[in-house]
């Protein structure tokens, strides 16, 4: 914090670099949580500072990225069909929206294998669909492309308001992205079109969803308004 403060008073910009030491993903992950929550606590203070890089010892664990949010380790796996990152939690869930939404991360997740590993209640918190697409009403990208395998678990009490297009667990899905063995129940309520209860829009061909269900209501005042996907696009 003393060089910080000292970094700030003169005008040189910084950044913080993490260093692990972790033996396994486990441990990585462990680690990482720990920079993010050692940082977090620095972030209203200091709104200036340089990208962070975290970088581990062993091969294939290595991650350095070059972005303004706190980038690490946020899932177990690593993201390949063979080795898919894995989702427990609802801090999974709200991680996952986070980094598919941002537009630094993207790239680097919505493109990624996923299985459910576990029932998740989201406890009625507001949701930002995954894959937002849209950014200030123009086209950002912010799509999921990726396989989600719920492996028949349920994710209950989810709870989506949105003013804007593309409303549900996740907003827009395109491409080879895949969702399914899927049991979603809540709420998904939207002002805007294309609003699902697991999917507010399929489009640009090739996206598939199958075996999954929703249990719930999914209300809009605008059109294409579905239980389980509210507009295909082909």
């Amino acid at each position: 914090k003393r060089n910080a403060d000292l970094c700030v008073s003169l005008g040189i910009p910084f950044g913080f670099y993490w260093y692990s030491y972790a033996l396994d993903e486990q441990g990585a992950a462990r680690e990482a949580q720990h920079m993010i929550d050692a940082i977090d606590a620095y972030k209203d203070k200091y709104t200036d500072f340089a990208p962070h890089s975290y970088e581990l010892t062993s091969d294939g664990l290595a991650e350095c990225l070059n972005c303004g949010d706190v980038c690490a380790i946020l899932f177990e796996g690593s993201g390949t069909q063979e080795d898919p990152f894995k989702i427990s939690t609802a801090k999974d869930l709200f991680n996952l929206a986070e980094v598919v939404n941002n537009k630094d991360t993207n790239k680097l997740y919505s493109e990624c294998y996923y299985v459910q590993t576990a029932d998740i209640d989201l406890q009625n918190e507001k949701f930002t669909p995954i894959g937002i697409r849209l950014v200030d009403g123009l086209e950002a990208g912010l799509s999921f492309f990726g396989s989600y395998n719920g492996q028949y678990h349920t994710i209950k009490n989810l709870y989506v308001e949105r003013n804007v297009k593309f409303a549900g667990l996740f907003g827009s899905v395109k491409g080879s992205g895949i969702i399914e063995n899927l049991i979603v129940e809540g709420k998904v309520v939207s002002s805007g079109p294309s609003a699902g209860g697991i999917i507010g829009e399929i489009c640009n061909g090739g996206a598939i969803i199958r075996n999954c269900a929703f249990i719930g209501d999914v209300t809009s005042s605008s059109y294409a308004v579905g239980g389980v996907v509210g507009y295909l696009w082909l």
